[in-house]
């Protein structure tokens, strides 16, 4: 078999010229730093005389998302996996009316006050939503 194959973890038995063969593969692989394939789906097709299982994977980008000041975001704060090529939206509001938004940094860059702010995951990125105090 030629790689890289990815699939759930788990074992799957499979028919293949009067033989039983067991496909075990990683459902997760790296692929630097804020990469990884992942495995969406298999397939199995069986016709004489053999058998072939094709992997689907999807090539992700890591977003984190993180607050500076008295506010929160939707999706919150921590870090997600999407798939490269997918649209991010991402909202800001303040805790408490003393905090207002500010703007956003996408990879420590000031991109704007826009709200909500779109991602496009072509990249893994870091996106800041800074807040300032009012009083």
């Amino acid at each position: 078999m030629q790689g890289p194959y990815v699939y759930d973890g788990a074992s799957r038995s499979l028919a293949l010229r009067s033989a039983i063969y067991t496909i075990s593969v990683d459902q997760v692989v790296s692929a630097g730093s804020g990469r990884r394939y992942y495995c969406a789906s298999y397939y199995e097709s069986v016709a004489p005389p053999g058998c072939v299982v094709t992997f689907t994977y999807v090539y992700q980008c890591l977003l984190t998302i993180s607050v500076v000041g008295g506010g929160y975001t939707d999706p919150p704060p921590t870090s997600y996996w999407c798939d490269k090529g997918s649209s991010v939206n991402v909202l800001a509001q303040p805790f408490i009316p003393s905090w207002e938004f500010d703007h956003w940094e996408l990879d420590g860059v000031n991109v704007g006050s826009q709200n909500p702010y779109t991602v496009t995951m072509n990249a893994p990125h870091t996106l800041t939503a800074v807040f300032k105090f009012v009083a």
